[in-house]
């Protein structure tokens, strides 16, 4: 339950700064410099910022959850 609250959370920040920006595609990492969690909340702050190449991050919002639905049992 706490993933889809979270995942919804993620998602309306996502919505409102697309809103607020005029970005059609932002991404949250661009414009946090510092993001922190315990818990499943350190495991969706590393998914939104961790990268490949410093190119998009690895995670959207909405693919967070349904990682940790696949593999949380092995991660806690």
């Amino acid at each position: 339950m706490r993933d889809i609250l979270l995942e919804k959370a993620l998602d309306y920040l996502e919505q409102a700064l697309k809103t607020r920006s005029g970005d059609p595609d932002p991404q949250i990492s661009n414009y946090f410099d510092v993001t922190a969690g315990i818990g499943v909340g350190g495991v969706f702050a590393a998914m939104l910022f961790a990268t490949r190449g410093g190119t998009r991050p690895l995670f959207l919002p909405d693919k967070t959850s349904h990682f940790l639905e696949d593999r949380g049992k092995r991660l806690f």
